[in-house]
């Protein structure tokens, strides 16, 4: 065997096995900055997902998920009884770092949760590159527990970097129940009128803080709480 022949087939074993680490490891991805990053995906109609991604020398080492209700901010735990929904999230992460990114395949099961999975995760790999910006999308934030167990949410869109839609609502005793406050169940009619009304305000300011609405005062404060919530969320400065 001549000495070309020979280094020929050296550099296909050197080739297949780089191609095999790298298919088993995935590759490094040098415009990503070490560090710890968050992102947040769109919400479904019930829940949406928080993906807190770790980088180091190019790589994902760790990946937390946390699905979180829409109305009460509070996250699915262990007694959430759908057991696919359990395995996917003890499941993804592993993709996502086999992978070193988020070209993975759903769960089944539990194809919903992937794709938001997928979509938060990406959105922190955006953080990872230095993207310090506003990431276009749906957010949903939340107040803090007001003395009553009560807590007020908001859902945002943003487009183009600014805010296009607001959606204000107030949910009770968020740990028990977590009834929304409808007409039926919460009589008051300037709250219900606040709720349109400092909507609009911070839609047509594109920010917060707007003022309170009489009547509803702590209301008011509230939303403008769970609308920053949602803004950071997205990427906006305070």
């Amino acid at each position: 065997m001549n000495k070309k022949r020979v280094l020929a087939l050296v550099l296909i074993v050197v080739l297949t096995v780089s191609m095999s680490f790298a298919a088993l490891f995935g590759k490094s991805n040098n415009s990503w900055k070490d560090g710890t990053y968050v992102g947040y995906s769109d919400p479904s109609d019930r829940t949406y997902t928080k993906a807190v991604v770790t980088i180091e020398k190019g790589k994902i080492v760790d990946v937390k998920l946390e699905e979180i209700i829409n109305t009460t901010g509070l996250a699915k735990d262990e007694s959430y009884p759908w057991q696919p929904w359990h395995e996917a999230m003890e499941e993804l992460p592993k993709r996502f770092i086999k992978a070193n990114g988020t070209n993975i395949d759903t769960y089944t099961g539990a194809t919903h949760s992937s794709e938001m999975a997928i979509q938060a995760v990406e959105r922190a790999l955006k953080r990872a590159e230095g993207f310090d910006g506003v990431i276009d999308g749906t957010y949903v934030g939340h107040s803090q527990v007001s003395e009553r167990n009560d807590r007020a949410n908001a859902i945002i869109v943003v487009k183009d970097g600014k805010i296009v839609d607001v959606i204000l609502n107030e949910y009770r005793d968020i740990y028990n129940t977590g009834e929304p406050k409808t007409e039926d169940t919460y009589p008051w009619e300037p709250f219900h009128e606040a709720k349109v009304v400092i909507a609009q305000r911070i839609l047509e300011k594109g920010t917060i803080p707007v003022d309170t609405y009489t009547g509803a005062t702590g209301s008011s404060n509230m939303w403008m709480e769970a609308v920053k919530d949602a803004m950071i969320k997205a990427g906006f400065k305070f």
